[in-house]
């Protein structure tokens, strides 16, 4: 059963968390591979490390020329990559994307390698990358959006504009507004660490547990004003122009060293937003103004897995790319792209944690 079913159960209300139909309305089309130079003001990320999901390349989003847009995946063992990998790579490419292939962090005793590294991209993408933009928007793999309205998205609403910090509120999972924070909070803790979803925290859960009872004790010694918000973070919007820019990628910062012995960052998040004083700055989205405004979707049949299965989970033609020269190019325009910057975030995050 998917999370927002379960949750959905919880509460009277209905989940909003739309599945992508089967033939998007802005099918990409075939575009040249472009490096980002850093000249444009918006950038988006997402990410596949180690848990390969099914996805098609019929949800690949299309960049419009005025974002720069990155694909992160896990450095491939050796030079010879699988055809389906490559193949899958460079439809990301086609479609305005810079495919950049990383090394992954240590494990800690708590998260594996490539769980953590989600993580670090997730709070601590590389620095050199954020230089000059204005704002920077990151989503799970398995969020589909339109690229082309992210412009107008983030400019057309002063409210937005005027935030340093764009968070998704939680409660569209169980599809009930009149739920507090903290009741929002107990509510996804119990089912991950005592109900239906608890092969969502695996080893780190004694650790999900004392953080627990830490956080009913500051609710309860707060008289109810903690948390502020409770937040869905497969959705992250940051103003790197805003006076409080930098307060963000501090509580960032933290967020991530906690993530260290803590395998779900959600349980983390509004506790370092609300210390650095940014759970009354930051604008909270509705999942609604998201699907209304960018056709916001969940890719489906969108499933994790713990070990590396990109090559069978595409479901890739190998014929598409079966001809010898035809492969060649694929993996020269994979490297082009990957080899451009020095990217270092193992080197990013060793100086901050």
């Amino acid at each position: 059963m998917r999370a927002w079913a379960v949750l959905a159960c919880l509460s009277a209300g209905e989940a909003v968390f739309d599945t992508c139909p089967e033939q998007v309305p802005d099918t990409p089309e075939v575009l040249d591979s472009r490096p980002a130079d850093g000249s444009n003001k918006i950038m988006v990320y997402t990410y596949n490390i180690g848990n390969y999901d099914q996805m098609s390349l019929k949800y690949i989003m299309p960049v419009p020329p005025e974002i720069d847009a990155f694909f992160f995946v896990e450095r491939a063992a050796n030079n010879s990559s699988g055809l389906s990998r490559a193949t899958i790579l460079d439809g990301w490419l086609r479609r305005g994307w810079n495919v950049v292939e990383l090394a992954m962090h240590p494990a800690t005793p708590y998260l594996t390698s490539t769980r953590f590294t989600s993580k670090v991209l997730k709070f601590l993408p590389p620095a050199n990358l954020l230089k000059g933009r204005e704002w920077v928007v990151s989503f799970d793999a398995d969020i589909y959006i339109r690229l082309p309205q992210l412009p107008a998205f983030l400019s057309s609403s002063t409210r937005r504009s005027v935030a340093p910090l764009l968070m998704v509120d939680w409660r569209h999972w169980p599809g009930n507004l009149s739920l507090s924070a903290f009741e929002c909070m107990e509510q996804e803790m119990w089912a991950m660490l005592d109900g239906p979803m608890q092969n969502f925290v695996t080893s780190s859960r004694a650790k999900c547990l004392e953080w627990r009872e830490m956080m009913r004790q500051l609710h309860a010694e707060r008289e109810n004003s903690f948390p502020v918000n409770y937040y869905d973070t497969s959705f992250i919007i940051r103003h790197l122009t805003h006076p409080r820019a930098a307060a963000v990628s501090k509580a960032f910062v933290q967020i991530l060293r906690r993530l260290r012995t803590i395998e779900r960052d959600q349980f983390v998040v509004p506790f370092y937003l609300w210390k650095a004083n940014l759970s009354q700055e930051l604008q909270l989205i509705d999942m609604s103004e998201l699907q209304r405004e960018l056709g916001h979707c969940q890719i489906p049949g969108f499933h994790r897995h713990e070990v590396p299965l990109l090559a069978d989970s595409f479901g890739v033609d190998s014929a598409l790319a079966s001809d010898v020269d035809e492969r060649a190019k694929i993996d020269r325009r994979l490297r082009r792209t990957s080899d451009q910057r020095a990217l270092g975030p193992v080197e990013d995050v060793a100086a901050v944690l």
